[in-house]
């Protein structure tokens, strides 16, 4: 069984969400950033209904082993709505494993201060987010079809956000800003799940908005830094409360 941690209004699960997720109650909002597919080689497509999408598409050396298989056990607990991760490479397929769900908006992340482009390739500066509706209704109005926030760095140019070992190496390589996470929850969900936690952006974001937040992560290193991460916003939501 995985390791769970209850952290104030967070439950926190150290496993693989196609193991978790079939336990889970209803949120209202999902909101995930996968691991992105075909950024070295191909991935198959899910075919059929909710309940037999089973996909075994991998992204052949890719370090995470991207693929869809979570796809349908994450809709099955989304009460109202879905925003799912993905880069260019993928938007196609990502689509395809929810084709069965309305699409309100394909959301650019903008990140203006890309590195710039290596000769012959081009200067991406954008990623992108599928919003797909559920059921019932969140405020979509509240979000934009292009979010403007800015990537997180590390070294001289770092704001400090940007998670890094003592070599000055990047812990995780897909950290999101906390900023854009809480642009993406601002339609307002009463719970959001992150069946892909990570180091716990989208948990910081929504106790930062005081929603109870459900969270999956296999690796026990990124677990772990996702719980502080949490307990800190956490605590930090307390003492202005307190203040308050």
């Amino acid at each position: 069984m995985s390791r769970v941690e209850v952290i104030g209004n967070a439950t926190l699960f150290l496993g693989d969400c196609r193991d978790v997720l079939p336990s889970l109650q209803k949120v209202e909002l999902v909101c995930t950033d996968p691991p992105y597919l075909n950024l070295v080689g191909g991935a198959s497509l899910p075919k059929g209904g909710v309940s037999g999408r089973r996909s075994t598409s991998v992204t052949i050396g890719d370090e995470w082993g991207a693929n869809l298989e979570w796809a349908p056990l994450a809709q099955t607990i989304a009460s109202k709505g879905m925003m799912v991760f993905c880069s260019h490479q993928g938007i196609c397929q990502t689509r395809e494993a929810f084709s069965d769900l309305k699409a309100i908006a394909l959301v650019t992340w903008f990140k203006r201060n890309s590195p710039a482009a290596m000769k012959g390739v081009p200067r991406h500066v954008a990623e992108f987010i599928w919003v797909m509706i559920t059921g019932g209704g969140l405020e979509w109005n509240k979000i934009q079809t292009v979010i403007d926030v800015p990537n997180l760095n590390a070294g001289c140019v770092s704001t400090g956000e940007r998670l890094t070992n003592p070599d000055g190496s990047v812990i995780h390589k897909a950290q999101k800003p906390v900023a854009l996470m809480s642009a993406l929850l601002a339609v307002n969900p009463a719970s959001v799940c992150d069946p892909f936690m990570g180091t716990g952006t989208t948990g910081v974001a929504a106790v930062q908005m005081h929603r109870p937040f459900v969270g999956i992560e296999r690796d026990p290193a990124y677990f772990d830094i996702a719980c502080k991460r949490i307990e800190d916003a956490q605590r930090q939501g307390s003492l202005f409360g307190e203040a308050a």
